[in-house]
């Protein structure tokens, strides 16, 4: 497994985190809904904003994050091996 893959790996997990945490918070949201009592200064719409963030982050991470990665590795080449294009 190359670097890269290694990282693109590694970003999937970051994402997989972040889905579990919005889980967390929607079910949050959900007990917030149910007995306001559990946390009175919080209004429930931010525990399900977080929620919403932290799902559209973490979908984004799953499917690759194509552009983190080739931020931090530069373009995929077709081989690994072949030299580098000439720069002009």
């Amino acid at each position: 497994m190359t670097p890269r893959e290694r990282f693109g790996v590694s970003v999937r997990t970051i994402g997989l985190i972040l889905l579990l945490a919005s889980a967390v918070y929607l079910i949050s949201f959900l007990a917030v809904l149910a007995r306001p009592a559990l946390r009175p200064n919080t209004p429930p719409g931010m525990y399900a904003l977080s929620a919403l963030i932290a799902l559209l982050i973490a979908a984004y991470l799953l499917r690759g994050a194509r552009h983190i990665v080739r931020f931090a590795y530069g373009p995929e080449r077709a081989h690994d091996d072949a030299p580098p294009p000439p720069v002009a």
